[in-house]
């Protein structure tokens, strides 16, 4: 459509015709992702549309409550495994798998203090590295406590962890799923972290 055809009436349509797509997990298009989509035109048309008084209503989001597991319980469950040490990372300093993955001896490590200086992203399926950490206006610096010092010598080569998000995220979950625990994200440990602090 050109920009003088766009109406109310229009985006109101196409909006409805949105919320009736469907998921690729199964299910329609969430309320969220279409309200967020609808928030990107209606920028983009006040910026070059200065006649039309947008009137459509985003839809009503339900809110999702995250479950998060007391720390004590996810300690008992990932201490011994190969998932102990980014777990610790996340819910102990409150690191992201993007910095875990950044993490090297060489570059991260220094005088006891452990330096957020890189991260690791997906770019196309590909990790990429990338200078700073997931805050570039925030740099990243911690004292190193004793029991994850000790974790890190343990660590065979430069990289802290090599794996991939995903293969983080699905290791965490196997390991709570063999414990009978609730699953909950990878992410959702630094969520613990500010919950504990």
């Amino acid at each position: 459509l050109k920009l003088a055809d766009i109406t109310n009436e229009k985006i109101d349509a196409a909006f409805d015709e949105e919320l009736a797509k469907p998921s690729r997990k199964g299910g329609t298009l969430s309320h969220k992702t279409v309200n967020d989509a609808l928030n990107l035109v209606k920028t983009v048309l006040r910026e070059y549309t200065k006649d039309l008084d947008i009137k459509v209503k985003s839809a009503e989001v339900q809110q999702s409550f995250r479950f998060l597991l007391p720390p004590e319980t996810i300690c008992a469950a990932v201490i011994g495994t190969n998932i102990e040490l980014p777990v610790m990372l996340a819910m102990w300093l409150s690191l992201t798998a993007s910095e875990i993955r950044g993490l090297t001896k060489s570059k991260s490590i220094r005088d006891g203090k452990l330096y957020v200086v890189e991260t690791v992203v997906n770019v196309k399926g590909k990790a990429v590295r990338k200078q700073g950490g997931k805050e570039e206006k925030r740099p990243r610096a911690f004292d190193i406590p004793p029991y994850i010092q000790t974790l890190l010598d343990m660590v065979e080569g430069d990289i802290i962890e090599p794996r991939s998000a995903h293969a983080i995220n699905q290791r965490f979950q196997k390991v709570l799923e063999q414990n009978g625990l609730q699953k909950m994200r990878f992410h959702d440990l630094r969520h613990v972290n500010a919950s504990v602090m």
